[in-house]
């Protein structure tokens, strides 16, 4: 009885958990190469613009990548069409080589929070397209990049 008893409590924390992500989508690089013009595009919908959301980006990768962080190019569009571009690095290894991320074996997964506390004032469809804008023409060693928008503590 006890056993069952923990097994509902697990159980009812992460569907509590997972009520607060209004968006997931994970997109897998093919051959664990991200060319220069290869473009991931996220999309979702914001129905409550009363809330506050943070958007978190999980990459995974090999232990061995290269690079201790790359640049990204990242477009967001608002339901009005506007667009806004910036240039992003991404953090994946401290300076002396320590992945930031949690890595099993040859394999890392880095969660990057993007934005905490984020407000989405129109009511409407919502996309980010990140490319890589790196040096190289091509980044060996990334097999997925995850995006989650999920409801800010402050809002639940």
């Amino acid at each position: 009885m006890k056993k069952l008893s923990i097994f509902i409590l697990g159980l009812v924390f992460i569907t509590a958990c997972k009520e607060d992500i209004i968006y997931s989508s994970e997109i897998k690089i093919i051959d664990e190469s991200w060319s220069y013009g290869q473009k991931l595009n996220y999309v979702w919908d914001i129905q409550d613009t009363s809330l506050q959301y943070d958007i978190l980006l999980t990459l995974k990768h090999g232990a061995d990548l290269k690079y201790h962080n790359l640049y990204t190019k990242i477009i967001s569009v608002y339901p009005d069409s506007t667009k806004f571009e910036n240039i992003l690095s991404l953090e994946l290894f401290s300076p002396n080589g320590r992945p930031l991320g949690e890595c099993s074996g040859s394999r890392c997964t880095t969660p990057i929070l993007l934005q905490e506390k984020v407000s989405f004032n129109k009511i409407g469809k919502y996309k980010i397209e990140i490319q890589q804008n790196s040096r190289d023409s091509v980044i060996q060693n990334i097999s997925a990049i995850a995006l989650e928008i999920s409801k800010s503590e402050l809002t639940k």
